[in-house]
């Protein structure tokens, strides 16, 4: 008996899913390292495990680390560069979608997982919008211009 016959129960805490205006939008239910959350390592983590001799079965207690290295990645939407930390599974990503804004705008974000990533994303996202928004009033602008022109004298022939 526990406790007097009483079990506790063991329950884990909930952990609050961010807002959606909030820059961290997972659940930081894994044990992300801090670096991770300064780079783009996409779902990446350091992993525990054994190495087991071939002669004895001897077993060592190890860790394998993610390939990290240091890039420069150029984003054609904000024409900028940024010096960022990547797995070369992100590497990979980035080559798979084809630059590193299609890699941001079509990851979704519990695959990102870092606030750097997250940043990135919302400002790539912003931008993008803002080049939209600024196209459509420009065609909104050629067609005034066309309405007008379509309306005046000299192209009725009077």
């Amino acid at each position: 008996m526990f406790f007097g016959g009483l079990v506790p129960s063991l329950s884990l805490p909930q952990l609050p899913i961010a807002l959606a205006g909030a820059t961290r939008q997972y659940a930081a239910a894994a044990a992300l390292p801090s670096r991770a959350l300064r780079g783009l390592y996409g779902g990446k983590e350091v992993q525990f495990g054994n190495k087991v001799s071939k002669d004895g079965g001897n077993k060592t207690r190890r860790k394998w680390k993610p390939n990290v290295v240091s890039k420069n990645l150029y984003s054609d939407i904000l024409e900028k560069k940024f010096k960022l930390k990547v797995t070369t599974y992100v590497l990979r990503c980035i080559k798979k979608h084809g630059s590193l804004d299609n890699y941001l705008l079509n990851t979704n974000v519990k695959n990102i997982r870092s606030d750097v990533g997250l940043e990135l994303k919302k400002r790539v996202e912003l931008a993008l919008r803002a080049q939209r928004e600024g196209m459509a009033g420009q065609v909104a602008q050629t067609e005034a211009v066309d309405e007008t022109l379509a309306g005046s004298p000299t192209q009725n022939g009077a």
